[in-house]
């Protein structure tokens, strides 16, 4: 029997729990008001992956609960995207490249990158760290002007490869920090605006 991967353990997107970052920029900013937006990013994130046990959200007004559960999601997060390929996260992020990519959105980025759809992330990563290491090291001598340039070209296409990726996910980012805020308006309104809940009628 083949074990199931942890992605497949998890149920749920396991994209959802890079959200978690907007949380912990909340509860940085401290405070009552930080650690309600924390709460609210928490829970926004639960609801996403369809929990509903009330007891969870009990305990989101407290500081050092959301720090362990911001802290647990990005680990979770960051095991299970090694591997990610360039290809799974330009699909990952289509919706996001239709809207901003002229001339054919998600298809025009394909076409371009098309190179690189095989690779993961962290391997792209890798190269540009390499080639900023030549680039570097023309001051000391250790890379011909040749290199330099060579490193200079190959920087400028890896770059767009990350670029696209990075914009994408801050856009996500973008969006959540969006719905918390919709969310803690409303929670906020109905403080001061309790729903009125009609009587029974026999």
């Amino acid at each position: 029997m083949v074990e199931k991967t942890l992605k497949e353990k998890l149920g749920y997107d396991y994209n959802l729990l890079a959200q978690a970052q907007v949380a912990g920029e909340y509860l940085k900013q401290g405070g009552r008001e930080g650690v309600g937006f924390a709460g609210k990013s928490i829970e926004t994130i639960l609801d996403d992956m369809g929990v509903k046990d009330p007891s969870i959200r009990n305990v989101l007004a407290d500081p050092q609960v959301l720090s362990k559960t911001i802290k647990s999601q990005l680990e979770t997060y960051d095991r299970c995207r090694k591997g990610e390929t360039i290809g799974e996260l330009i699909s990952y992020h289509s919706k996001t490249l239709d809207s901003y990519v002229a001339n054919g959105g998600v298809a025009r980025v394909k076409a371009d990158l098309a190179g690189f759809m095989g690779e993961t992330y962290e391997s792209v990563q890798k190269k540009i760290a390499k080639l900023n290491d030549v680039i570097a090291g023309k001051e000391f001598g250790r890379s011909s002007d040749k290199q330099v340039e060579e490193a200079e070209k190959s920087l400028e296409v890896l770059g767009k490869v990350i670029s696209t990726i990075e914009m994408s996910r801050d856009k996500k980012l973008s969006d959540f920090r969006v719905r918390v805020e919709d969310g803690m308006n409303r929670d906020n309104y109905g403080i001061l605006y309790p729903e009125i809940k009609k009587p029974a009628v026999d």
